[in-house]
């Protein structure tokens, strides 16, 4: 069972963190359930609730923010509607709200599952009672008065009403038209009394106008009389008023009704919301204490790192953040001045395990090790209570009693100053008993002490250590950073003469001290300051890696951005090459023509292949894609069927043989055997489409040298210019056939790619002898539909390959 004291309460002050939660909340609900947070009685519960905390925190991060501000309290209404009362139309539109912040998170859930399942799965459990929302949003418009759809009735009774208003408004004009009427007026206007309607008849011409007086104005120059003509009507608006209002307050209290009959899924939904808005609350809380998803844990160790007091960080207040080490049935004793952080740094302990238990994470990093501890047991500051005759000792030992009652394996117990107030020997021989009793029975104790008997301890007992707060004696002020393995000093000597006491009285303290206690203060002093030492040289090279850390980066990114420029440089040459080469291929076009003429076939066979080893030089020297985020391929990674990425073709394949240190892979139609060293893993998604995966579109993508099919870089307009994409509609494989029949096949391909006016289209033909690829580098010089041709790429086959451009 949790034990937590309402004194331990009030000692950590756990009221102001709650009051901190509850700030965090945007549901009147859900801030009273954060005032009366307590720690979950399974360690199981708590637990869940930290799940659901991280995930609404991980959530948040990702922009997904839990919007409940407009859900209302509504335990008024339905108390109201729960003894049959009608509710007002605020009422009922209030309850519509808020079922439809509960439908708008219940989908925001569904789109949260697969990413935060707990949390998703909160939200998703939320009943927005469709038909009840929809009943009382389908009866009010965008005013939020009820609407003429409401019902049948109501609509017939107002437009009724309308009718009958604008025969009386009718006859008023035409009364204020009327020469006669008009100086008889005070004014021309008509106006209301009562809901009837009347004119301002002077009051000296009030005979002359027939009618009823159903007031006057404050000076009595004016009556308001309803004329003759309209009382019939004025008579009927009322009784139609009266029908109206009897029809509305019907449909009011119709939709009450079914408000009452859903009132225990309605309940059940405001609590969810509650919950959901306390959830959120804690995960804005943990955001603003930068705190580290804790996971709490079985262990009998306490090992909080970075800890630091949430209240005061959430007061803006600079606080030095410190770790702190322990186990079950083992005391921490802490020393050191006044005023140096003892006391922060156990309510600190405190309240990290007072949070963990309530499903809050404690202001600490995530490298913390936190039990659920079953009990939380505090003696801290000064109960003295004069009306029951209790000093500052008595007090203290009364509440030491009772945590020696309940004090057990799984406790976690804070002592501040124990035993004082009292004759220091026989407070330090209490203490040390108290101490030893709680150590006995297996709880953590955490205690601060000025008695220097406790300090030796630890050299006694090894389930005793030691630790203190740092001081600063050239500035006289603490550091409040805690020093492990070290007793402290109280520094009273020294911190008394900064703040000015006369030097004699100083000296003669000094030589009042025992001369073996002045002796232990000395070596203190002398290792508090070698540690300084020590922790300011640890400091320093800690800012040396960062600082190292920090050059390195720059490095990195100045190297990255040199090796862009020579890539950039690279591709600018190539493209530079690439114009030249299609100037070069223009001119040959137009001397082909005018040798054709002449006759003279042999000049411009050899000026064709001059070209084509051009440009399968230029070719060779593109720019080869830069390898995506990866690895080299092992052994384990080289399966038959794994997509992986080439260096050579400059995209992903499909593996199809391993043999050795050599893999056959296929992109598209094209085989290629490469060394086990040009294959890697790709982590992630690099945005080419693996190998034989059907694509959205529903054909089989194949990687591309960019590896973005279907879009240019920028500065690309010629496809050309970057390289073909091979697909299978524009692909003909040569490979394996006799001249005469590649000829053939070459020509039906080559009039299917006209029909189609396809831009591009690849021809493999191999290496081989050279004849094939002969064949189809004069076939297509030949070809009129053919606008010129060059040999394929490093990552298009090579000059294994032949593309062809057609014209528009």
């Amino acid at each position: 069972m949790l034990r937590v004291p309402e004194k331990t309460h009030s000692d950590l002050e756990w009221s102001s963190l709650r009051e901190e939660l509850a700030q965090r909340c945007q549901t009147q609900r859900g801030s009273e359930r954060a005032l009366a947070l307590e720690g979950f009685e399974r360690p199981a519960d708590a637990r869940r609730r930290l799940e659901l905390v991280a995930q609404c925190r991980d959530a948040r991060g990702e922009g997904e923010r839990l919007s409940l501000h407009l859900v209302r309290d509504l335990r008024p209404v339905l108390r109201r509607v729960e003894k049959r009362g009608a509710l007002s139309p605020e009422d009922l539109l209030a309850v519509a709200a808020t079922l439809g912040a509960a439908r708008d998170l219940r989908r925001q859930g569904r789109g949260l599952l697969e990413r935060h399942p707990a949390l998703g799965e909160l939200l998703g459990g939320l009943d927005p009672l469709q038909d009840l929302r929809g009943a009382i949003e389908g009866c009010f418009d965008e005013t939020g008065a009820l609407a003429d759809r409401a019902s049948v009735l109501l609509g017939q009774l107002r437009e009724r009403a309308r009718a009958l208003r604008e025969e009386a408004i009718g006859r008023l004009r035409a009364l204020l038209a009327d020469p006669a009427m008009q100086s008889r007026l005070g004014d021309d206007y008509y106006t209301d009394r009562d809901g009837r309607y009347v004119l301002p008849v002077k009051a000296e011409r009030r005979a002359e106008v027939q009618g009823i007086v159903l007031g006057s104005s404050a000076s009595g120059a004016t009556v308001f009389v309803e004329p003759q003509q309209v009382i019939d009507i004025d008579n009927r608006i009322k009784l139609a008023t009266a029908d109206l209002e009897r029809e509305e307050q019907r449909i009011l209290a119709e939709l009450s009704e079914l408000v009452r009959q859903g009132m225990a899924g309605l309940l059940a939904t405001l609590e969810r919301l509650a919950l959901i808005d306390l959830v959120n609350g804690a995960a804005r809380l943990a955001e603003d204490l930068a705190c580290g998803e804790v996971v709490a844990g079985e262990s009998p160790f306490l090992e909080l790192c970075g800890l630091r007091h949430p209240l005061m960080v959430l007061a803006g207040a600079e606080v030095v953040a410190n770790d702190v080490r322990l186990s079950l049935g083992s005391v921490l004793v802490v020393t050191g001045p006044n005023t140096g952080g003892k006391t922060v740094l156990l309510k600190a302990v405190g309240l990290a395990a007072l949070m963990l238990r309530a499903g809050l994470f404690p202001s600490c990093t995530a490298t913390s090790r936190i039990p659920l501890f079953d009990a939380v047991l505090t003696d801290m500051g000064d109960d003295q209570s004069i009306s029951e005759s209790l000093s500052t000792f008595s007090a203290h030992v009364t509440n030491v009693g009772r945590l020696l009652s309940v004090a057990g394996p799984g406790a976690l117990v804070l002592l501040d100053e124990v035993a004082v107030g009292t004759d220091p020997v026989q407070g330090a021989a209490l203490a040390r008993a108290i101490l030893e009793a709680l150590v006995d029975r297996g709880a953590m104790v955490l205690v601060t002490t000025h008695y220097p008997e406790l300090k030796g301890l630890p050299s006694r007992d090894p389930r005793f250590s030691n630790a203190s707060m740092g001081f600063d004696l050239e500035r006289v002020r603490p550091t409040y950073r805690v020093i492990p393995d070290a007793p402290g000093r109280s520094s009273a000597l020294s911190v008394a003469r900064k703040l000015g006491l006369p030097e004699e009285l100083l000296e003669r303290a000094a030589g009042l001290l025992d001369p073996a206690a002045a002796k232990v203060d000395r070596l203190l002093a002398e290792l508090e300051s070698e540690r300084r030492k020590v922790l300011d040289e640890r400091e320093r090279l800690a800012s040396d890696r960062i600082e190292l850390a920090r050059r390195r980066r720059e490095l990195e990114r100045a190297e990255q951005e040199l090796a862009r420029e020579r890539r950039a440089i690279h591709e600018d040459s190539h493209q530079a090459a690439v114009a030249a080469l299609r100037g070069a291929r223009d001119e040959l076009e137009r001397r082909r023509r005018r040798i054709r003429a002449l006759g003279r076939k042999e000049e411009l066979d050899r000026a064709s292949e001059e070209l084509d080893r051009l440009a399968a030089r230029v070719s060779a020297h593109a720019p080869v894609a830069e390898p995506p985020p990866g690895r080299p391929a092992e052994g384990r990674d080289l399966e038959v069927g794994a997509h992986l990425w080439v260096q050579r073709l400059g995209g992903l394949a499909r593996v199809l043989s391993v043999d050795r240190a050599q893999v056959l892979v296929q992109s598209g139609p094209l085989k290629l055997r490469v060394d086990q060293k040009e294959v890697r893993v790709v982590e992630g998604d690099q945005g080419a489409s693996p190998v034989g995966r059907d694509s959205p579109s529903g054909r089989r993508d194949q990687p591309s040298p960019s590896g973005r099919a279907g879009h240019l870089p920028a500065g690309i307009h010629d496809a050309e210019e970057l390289g073909h994409f091979q697909e299978p509609q524009t692909t003909c494989d040569l490979r394996g056939l006799r001249v005469d029949e590649a000829e053939e096949v070459l020509a039906r391909f080559l009039d299917r790619m006209l029909l189609e006016e396809a831009p591009s289209a690849l021809i493999i033909h191999g290496h081989g002898t050279g004849a094939l690829r002969k064949l189809v580098r004069g076939h297509l010089r030949r070809e009129r539909s053919v606008e010129r041709h060059r040999p394929g790429r490093r990552g298009e086959g090579g000059d294994g390959v032949t593309v062809a451009f057609f014209g528009s």
